[in-house]
């Protein structure tokens, strides 16, 4: 039960450092064997300031190429490495804008180290990159600014553990949330942050690959249909691979699907393993739904009134606990009106 649910939805690993980043000793074997039994199908490798991973022989026999089928169920198949960056600036030894991550970088051009931030995500985009905003609001490698820069696709709205205090995920969700009720619309990813270093403190010693893990659906199994489906928000993110299953589907479009403005608003949530847990339901007005599951197969139906362009509905499933309680499962967005993400 739980994730099993989602037959054909990609698990993707984002935001993992290998021993190219100063701070981890991370081998390319390291990943396959962390991702064994998860049933994470990629594993996005995004060091610290460079793209060596990306042009190493070890790490890209890893890489899949065009074509291909992925191993279901029981029977996955070993992951595949998918290749960015992990970007950032500092100055007397401060970090001066945050962390970005640019999926899909690995042309073995990284930008200097005191770049202006406008011009390395155009850089990026030029060169077919996706720009993450990674880990916003990390006590010391928060970002400045009331919300997402301009040129930015995403948030990384959840690292490592929901509750884990060092990265205040909670807010970073709420970041996001605000832009999206500004109109922008940006991906919500998930970020494992492992470096591998054991006993040292805080996340440095991470090799959970799948926690949290996104799950995108892809329409086939190599990086660049991966990248696309991450573009145009096709994703969901879990917090592992074990975290309960959640199917939104509003007036039949699922996350990162545009809808017409004057639309019904009927939504519907398939949920698998996610007995005890809270649904909720957000749009741009806030949250207009919540509702106790009672068993582990349940299906939740309900009307929103979804009327103006710039809506949209986005669900997140949580487990009772303290505050809001602890996140299982979020999703991106559907939109109201036209235009790409």
């Amino acid at each position: 039960m739980g994730l099993g649910v989602l037959a054909g939805w990609v698990l993707v690993s984002y935001h993992n450092h290998s021993f190219h980043s100063p701070d981890s000793r991370l081998t390319a074997r390291d990943f396959v064997r962390f991702a064994r039994g998860t049933g994470v199908d990629v594993v996005i490798v995004t060091d610290h300031d460079n793209v060596r991973a990306a042009l190493d022989p070890a790490f890209r026999a890893v890489a899949r190429p065009a074509g291909g089928s992925f191993a279901r169920a029981s029977s996955r198949s070993d992951p595949f490495l998918m290749f960015g960056e992990e970007w950032g600036t500092f100055r007397a030894g401060r970090v001066r804008w945050g962390h970005v991550g640019l999926i899909g970088l690995e042309d073995g051009v990284s930008p200097a180290g005191e770049a202006r931030l406008a011009d390395v995500l155009a850089g990026a985009r030029a060169r077919g990159a996706l720009a993450i905003v990674n880990h916003p609001f990390n006590w010391a490698l928060s970002w400045r600014g009331a919300e997402p820069p301009a040129g930015v696709a995403g948030v990384e709205v959840w690292n490592q553990g929901w509750s884990m205090p060092v990265m205040e995920n909670p807010k970073a969700l709420a970041w996001w949330d605000v832009a999206l009720r500004k109109g922008r619309r940006l991906l919500a990813l998930g970020g494992a942050d492992t470096h591998g270093l054991e006993g040292s403190s805080y996340f440095y010693n991470e090799t959970r690959v799948d926690r949290p893990v996104n799950l995108v659906w892809a329409e086939r199994p190599d990086a660049a249909s991966v990248l696309a489906a991450l573009r145009a928000g096709r994703v969901l993110v879990a917090r592992d691979s074990r975290a309960p299953g959640m199917v939104l589907e509003v007036d039949g479009a699922g996350p990162g699907e545009v809808l017409a403005a004057s639309t019904p608003g009927r939504v519907r949530v398939s949920l698998a393993g996610a007995r005890g847990c809270d649904l909720i339901l957000n749009t741009a007005q806030g949250r207009l739904h919540r509702v106790r599951i009672a068993s582990d197969r349940q299906e939740v139906r309900c009307r929103l009134p979804l009327l103006a362009s710039g809506d949209f509905v986005r669900a997140e499933l949580r487990r009772p606990g303290w505050g809001e309680g602890e996140m299982e499962v979020l999703s991106n967005p559907v939109y109201v009106s036209p235009g790409p993400l």
